[in-house]
Parts: C-alpha cells; structure tokens; sequence
C-alpha cells in the first residue's frame, strides 16, 4: 500500500512538472519540496492514526490529479483546435506566395515556404543572426551571410565588396540571384567578392557594428555598402524612441527579474487554453514616460543615423575603404505609379506612417549636406511595373535598379 502510494506521489510530480517545467527554475524547486512532501505524508499515512488520515489523503490526492489531469486534457484540446485554425488561416508569406509575380517563377513556390523555416541564431553585439541554410530560392552560409552567386571571396586579390542592410538587403523577396548583392557582383564581374551581410531587423548601428567586427576579425574590404531606413524608422515607432533595435522588450525580458507569480501569468497567457479564449488575461501596459512626437523622433532618428555615418567615415578613413550608405525607398514615400497589386499596401504602415513622411524629409534634407550619403527613396518614381511585395520588401526587378543606382553613385564598374 505504501509503495502504491509512492508510486502515485511520483506519477503526480511528473504530471505537475509537465505543468510547471515552462517557469524555470523557482518551479522547478517548487516541484521538488512538493514531490517530498507527497512520498513522505504517503510513506507515514499508514502510521499517523490509521484510517481517517489515509481516507483524507487519498480523497486529496486524487482530487489533485483528477485536475491536473484535466487541465491538460483541455491544454491539448485546445492545442489541436489553435494549429488546426492556424493551418486554415493562410500566413503573410502564404498571401505574398500567391502573389501573379511568384506563380510565374521556377523559385517563388518555394521562397516564402523557405523563409518560415530559416531560424535565427545569437550572435554578440549584434543580437541575431541567420543559421546556416540550404533551400531552393536561398541559400545561407555558415557565417550567416547570404550567398552571393558567382563571388570569387577565394581570391585574396579580388575586389571586395561588404553590403550591410536589414532584410531588403538581405533579399526577402527574390532567389539568390535576385538581390541587390548579387546584381552588384554581376556588374563587377568574376574578380569581385560581394558579401551580403543583410540580415531581417537590423538597423543601421547593428550594421556599423557588424562592419567593426569584421574590421575586428582583419577582414578589411575595398568598398562598403549601407543600405537603411525602413527598419530604423520601424524601431523607433516600435521602442518609442531612436537608437535602438527591433522586439526590443522581448530580447530585454530574458535579462530583466520575474517572480514566480508573475511567470506563471506569462505561461498561462501563452498556453493554448488562453489563445483559444482570445487572451482574457491582457498584458500590463508597460510602464513608460509618455511617447515623444512624431517630429522629435523622427529627428532622434535622423540623428542616430548620422552618427552612424560618422562612424563609418572615420572607419573608412582608418583602414582605407571606400563606402556609401543609401535610405531606401518605402512605399508610402516617393511617387512611384502604383500598380492594382501595390495600391493596398500603402495604408499598410498605419499609424507608423507619419513617422515615415517626417523621418524621410529630414534624412533627405540632410543628405544634401553629407558626403557619401544618399536619399534613394525616390528610385522607383519613373518605374510602373509591379515591385513592392509590401511596404518595404521588392521583387528582383526593384533590386536591379537599387544596384545600379549604388554603382552609379560610387562610380564602379565591371573589373574594377
């Protein structure tokens, strides 16, 4: 009877360690003094005063597992009910794979498939980077930068191009042979070493410091290429403020105190159940000072940009590279012909919109007074083709006239 007992205290801690494992190591102890406390009342129940103390432990016991057992019979209810709607429900890149210009392409089926399976790594100073990774339209290589087709990095005499930006420099939206890298090293020809470092998210001062690290490491290139905007002006209407990166409360969690109470909130919040409901526990509005105009954060943007560049330039002027750094085009900016396709996607930004149209005229202000820097938001305003995916992303078309408005702009041409 009292390995029974025992056996049931175990059964029930491996149940609750299914429940609790997910909040960390406070549960974990938790788990454990619980776990002892079960086989020792069971272990003595036989010899406290017999019956009525037995009768009462049980009657608890099973009380306690009849529950725990149903709550994850729920869990998984509602489990299989959250991924069977998820499947139904088509994804952005499923809509963006459906789009006339991806059906008419041997890649485009595949391409926003590959892209939901490409996983992120940590990487130091810089937060993320790609893993390595082998598709049909993108290939990854093991330092996280995307391949360049036909790059001769072999050749230590080869003309070396570094190419930093966030995902529109990395090429969401176009099969390797696509992106703006790769229509750079066709017009550079078969001496060039093109290395796209685009990576999704990255802002301009991750891609200065990836440029510093590098530098670090003795990789010294003969030309520098930025490639900037979206995703700085993204950050600060994410953050509230300039000078930071993207999901910056999410990365910022994993450093900052939780007590045990306030961790099993956050698991109950993401279980299935929860989802399902249509999450009736809402998260506490961050404490935070009130949110600046859009005037003061598009200059904070400007200026932490500009910053950058200074660093840059006195990087370029250190180890001896030439460098430019272009402020890409966004949709809702410029005065592109829009297409039947692209004219919805112009109220995509909402209310991030209008610190888009603030930001942009001050970097186009400024760009007049700085050297090596470049406003190229208006590249697209004589093109009537379909090129915008969404607000930001382009297809292969739109990257060959980005690259050939950076070649133009540094004066580089084939065999250089």
């Amino acid at each position: 009877m009292i390995l029974r007992r025992i056996l049931f205290a175990l059964i029930g801690a491996a149940l609750l360690y299914l429940v609790l494992q997910p909040w960390g190591a406070i549960a974990g102890v938790t788990l454990f003094v619980l776990g002892v406390l079960l086989m020792v009342a069971a272990t003595m129940g036989e010899r406290l005063s017999g019956s009525s103390f037995t009768r009462t432990y049980s009657g608890a016991a099973t009380v306690l597992l009849n529950t725990i057992v149903a709550l994850l019979l729920i869990e998984t209810l509602a489990a299989v009910v959250v991924n069977l709607r998820e499947i139904r429900t088509p994804s952005l890149n499923d809509i963006r794979g459906t789009l006339p210009y991806y059906r008419n392409t041997d890649w485009g089926a595949d391409h926003w498939q590959e892209i939901e399976t490409i996983t992120e790594r940590y990487e130091p100073f810089t937060v993320w980077r790609s893993q390595a990774f082998e598709g049909v339209s993108a290939i990854v290589l093991e330092d996280g930068t995307r391949l360049t087709p036909g790059a001769n990095c072999d050749d230590p005499d080869a003309y070396t191009v570094f190419m930093f930006g966030g995902s529109t420099m990395w090429g969401l939206g176009a099969s390797d042979e696509g992106t703006i890298p790769a229509y750079v090293q066709a017009a550079l020809g078969e001496d060039a070493c093109v290395v796209n470092y685009g990576m999704f998210g990255y802002v301009a001062t991750q891609n200065t410091i990836k440029l510093m690290t590098e530098l670090q490491q003795g990789r010294v290139p003969d030309a520098v290429i930025f490639y900037d905007g979206v995703n700085d002006v993204l950050a600060t209407h994410q953050n509230g403020a300039a000078a930071a990166h993207q999901n910056l409360s999410e990365v910022a969690a994993a450093y900052e105190p939780n007590t045990l109470a306030s961790a099993m909130l956050e698991a109950l919040r993401e279980s299935y159940t929860m989802q399902l409901m249509g999450g009736v526990l809402p998260r506490p509005a961050p404490q935070a000072p009130d949110r600046p105009d859009n005037i003061t954060l598009a200059t904070q943007t400007a200026d932490a940009y500009l910053l950058n560049v200074a660093i840059v330039d006195r990087l370029a002027t250190e180890y001896g590279f030439e460098y430019a750094l272009f402020w890409q085009p966004v949709i809702t900016v410029g005065d592109k012909p829009l297409t039947p396709e692209e004219a919805p996607l112009a109220g995509g930004l909402g209310d991030a919109g209008a610190l888009y149209t603030e930001t942009y005229q001050l970097i186009e202000q400024r760009a007049d007074d700085t050297d090596n820097l470049h406003y190229i938001a208006d590249a697209f305003d004589d093109t009537e083709q379909f090129l915008y995916v969404d607000p930001f992303h382009i297809v292969p078309e739109g990257n060959e006239i980005i690259a050939n408005r950076m070649l133009q702009a540094m004066n580089l041409s084939q065999g250089e």
